[in-house]
């Protein structure tokens, strides 16, 4: 087993088709404007 961590969340997307990353998780992750991220999606 790996020792990555998993986090999870809802999002909603905007009219735009923008997505809000909740501020806590942008904070542990240290995500910042401009950053690039992979998106998983599960279609059910």
């Amino acid at each position: 087993m790996s020792n990555e961590e998993l986090f999870f969340s809802t999002v909603t997307v905007g009219n735009k088709g923008q997505i809000v990353i909740p501020a806590k998780l942008r904070k542990h992750l240290e995500i910042t404007p401009g950053e690039q991220l992979i998106i998983l999606a599960n279609p059910q």
